[in-house]
């Protein structure tokens, strides 16, 4: 909703070139997710396990952002949704998830908004930032990442196979 507030300031101001990068999530998030795999032996969302998901490597969002700012090829507003080479589940994120920390059979277990929150503040997040996480988690479930009709919609190269080492780095940290 913020975002969205913002946007709408900046399409407001004359005379200026804006480009609005849209990513719903970020293959990163879930590195939060390691001290739950570590403590329960599952991974957990509030999401349905076969939910489809738009996620994105943030190295992506970078590169096509240099690469924009370097062709200067946008004027007035323009928004431009990025996402993943394909969307995928958490029952996929999962698998793959646990085939990199050497897991293969690593359960996904879908969980509570309330529950989700707990364990965000549990891990140190403040509070209003875990709240957002959990707004972030709701707007997924109503299909809210999804890009806007009528906006252009770029997929982005980078697959979550390839995040899999990032992970498993941060699970044997």
């Amino acid at each position: 909703m913020a975002l969205h507030h913002l946007e709408e300031r900046l399409r407001a101001i004359s005379g200026v070139a804006v480009l609005a990068l849209r990513a719903g999530f970020f293959y990163e998030n879930f590195l939060m997710n390691v001290p739950m795999i570590k403590a329960m032996g599952a991974n957990g969302a509030p999401s349905p396990a076969e939910a489809q998901w738009e996620i994105i490597a943030a190295a992506d969002i970078g590169r096509y952002a240099a690469s924009r700012l370097r062709a200067r090829d946008f004027s007035g507003f323009t928004a431009v949704n990025l996402v993943g080479p394909r969307p995928v589940s958490m029952s996929e994120t999962t698998r793959v998830l646990g085939q990199a920390i050497g897991k293969p059979e690593l359960p996904y277990v879908q969980v509570g908004y309330d529950d989700i929150e707990r364990g965000l503040l549990g891990m140190g997040l403040k509070p209003r930032l875990a709240a957002m996480y959990v707004e972030l988690y709701r707007g997924a479930a109503a299909g809210l990442l999804a890009p806007e009709p009528g906006t252009k919609t770029v997929p982005l190269e980078t697959p979550l196979e390839a995040f899999g080492p990032v992970f498993a780095a941060a699970y044997a940290a």
